[in-house]
């Protein structure tokens, strides 16, 4: 039996249009999940771990960012900053944790102080 060409098209187009919707979800959320591995990490005081998930660009200064003990990021919230139709395009967002002070960026997989800098970990 041959089916009609409308419906091999609609079905074609319908799977393309699903693997694209797939790709856009993963980019649009993966800063929100590196953040949220990243602080539950620190909670559980792996920090060897969660300096893995940090690049520190060559001929960046060393941001000095305070880094709590375990016990302080096991009550952080993970608050995201708003972000531009260019962060989404980046693949970046900003995060604060805790309070105003204690404030990261996280873009494609890599979690940076606001300054670019890297975050060292104790």
């Amino acid at each position: 039996m041959k089916l009609p060409r409308w419906l091999v098209i609609a079905m074609l187009t319908t799977s393309v249009l699903s693997v694209l919707a797939a790709a856009g979800w993963w980019w649009v959320t993966w800063p929100e999940r590196t953040a949220r591995e990243f602080v539950a990490l620190m909670a559980a005081g792996r920090g060897k771990e969660a300096d893995k998930m940090q690049r520190q660009p060559i001929g960046t200064p060393i941001h000095f960012w305070s880094v709590m003990e375990a016990d302080s990021w096991k009550d952080s919230q993970l608050v995201p900053s708003s972000r531009t139709p260019l962060d989404f395009l980046r693949g970046r967002q900003e995060f604060n944790v805790l309070g105003p002070d204690d404030q990261f960026a996280v873009e494609r997989g890599v979690v940076r102080g606001l300054d670019g800098a890297w975050i060292p970990i104790k």
